[in-house]
């Protein structure tokens, strides 16, 4: 299969707490390893995976964190696993909020607030897809490749867009603190700054010398190929979008690739192979909300709702709040 290895922790959840008829569930928390074969047509469908360096089995290594809850006693279960894409690399307390009546406590707690979906019996799995998820406790994220072009790393156009609710002389090239993608080098002359008055209205060039690559360090600037610094400021209400040419190439696909085979594998392994829920597991739910629901409505669209085996692994996706666009 493609993935390899679970290697993880196994504790009991919030103490032993039961969950109605269910009973007490356990936490199982690691990371998921991978290896992709790229010549699959299936796999094909990730973008620059040709690219990608391969190991010694000719096949494309990754890997990511995940978290399981699975209940302690599998009798007890309802034999489905309910796949939950997390947002921005929060786990299961997001998607089972969602699905409780009562409020719950504060977002990002280990508090899963009434338990719902636990209730019904459902594993609850989550694994992170996204390579860039902010460096936080407790979020989850997957470890990816670059794509390298005769052993170099590429460089090309990106845009990032912005809009501040407070003034400020600095922005990170990255939406809520993720891993932004670097300046091939601050001296950029290809970066244009942009700002408009509302989004969709003409926009105005800032000249160049008037904003740099860098950032501020005890009031002095620094160069720095991640942050973005305007000398007058950013104004909120304001829009701004910065182009220039970036380092490094991430294989974000195969984070897509990553919740399609820990699914294929918590649902279909074996003991033999390392899985914990071998028999337990008869159905496959995905849910995401948001960026996460875009995201599964891009998995469908490249048809990795199959693993390598050309088995089904979804039996039914739930997206919430996806919006209208894919996601990458």
């Amino acid at each position: 299969m493609a993935l390899t290895k679970l290697e993880f922790t196994r504790k009991p959840f919030e103490d032993g707490r039961t969950f109605g008829e269910t009973g007490a569930y356990e936490q199982l928390e690691g990371r998921a390893h991978f290896a992709l074969d790229p010549d699959l047509p299936l796999n094909k469908v990730i973008t620059d995976i040709e690219l990608a360096p391969r190991g010694g089995d000719g096949r494309v290594h990754f890997s990511a964190d995940f978290s399981l809850l699975r209940p302690a006693d599998p009798e007890r279960g309802n034999r489905r696993l309910f796949v939950n894409l997390p947002n921005r690399g929060r786990g299961n307390d997001v998607a089972s909020a969602l699905f409780d009546i009562s409020p719950r406590t504060e977002l990002g707690s280990e508090t899963l607030g009434e338990g719902w979906l636990l209730h019904q019996g459902y594993s609850i799995l989550a694994c992170g897809w996204q390579h860039d998820v902010p460096q936080l406790p407790g979020r989850l994220r997957a470890y990816v490749p670059e794509a390298l072009r005769d052993g170099n790393r590429l460089t090309g156009p990106i845009m990032c867009g912005f809009q501040v609710n407070a003034p400020t002389q600095t922005l990170m090239l990255s939406d809520m603190e993720h891993i932004p993608y670097p300046s091939v080098s601050v001296d950029d002359s290809y970066a244009t700054l942009l700002v408009r008055d509302y989004p969709g209205a003409e926009p105005e060039i800032i000249p160049r010398d008037r904003w740099k690559f860098a950032r501020l360090e005890d009031g002095h600037e620094a160069p720095d190929p991640t942050r973005i610094y305007l000398s007058e400021g950013f104004e909120p209400g304001k829009r701004y979008e910065v182009i220039y040419t970036a380092l490094g190439a991430p294989l974000t696909g195969l984070g897509f690739a990553g919740i399609r085979d820990i699914s294929s594998f918590i649902r279909f392994a074996s003991t033999n192979e390392g899985n914990p829920c071998a028999g337990d597991l008869d159905f496959t739910y995905a849910f995401g909300v948001s960026q996460s629901a875009a995201a599964l409505r891009h998995l469908l669209y490249l048809g990795l709702c199959e693993d390598e085996h050309e088995q089904l692994v979804f039996e039914g996706l739930i997206h919430l709040v996806g919006g209208a666009r894919r996601s990458g």
